[in-house]
């Protein structure tokens, strides 16, 4: 995905909200699905900053123990690793990990078993 592009499709999820009514948990999950789907494709070093930006949602929508805070962390993670950038991603799935065994809402062993075997 072209820079151009990225950006337009930012500034598009940025104004849905206020145009659709659409909740911000709604432009999350758009987000990171966008992500996780460009992800897939190998776009990698264009969704960073996609991934980046649901994560930031993330953290101001959803409590710090949230499982869905976990995973726009694991995804970022999935895609620092892709990168080969394994410090960060690695910071990532600690956090996250460290919140798959607080979670108070039920969570996906598969996620878990992700983190832990990433580190």
């Amino acid at each position: 995905m072209r820079t151009r592009t990225r950006d337009a499709f930012l500034h598009a999820l940025a104004i849905f909200p206020a145009v659709l009514g659409q909740s911000q948990e709604g432009v999350w999950e758009r987000l990171n699905t966008q992500a996780m789907d460009l992800h897939r494709q190998k776009h990698d070093a264009e969704v960073l900053p996609i991934a980046q930006q649901a994560l930031a949602m993330a953290e101001q929508k959803f409590p710090a123990a949230s499982s869905k805070l976990a995973v726009a962390l694991t995804n970022v993670a999935e895609i620092y690793r892709a990168l080969a950038r394994y410090p960060e991603a690695e910071v990532h799935y600690r956090r996250a990990l460290e919140i798959y065994e607080k979670a108070p809402e039920p969570v996906e062993e598969q996620r878990i078993g992700q983190s832990r075997g990433a580190l």
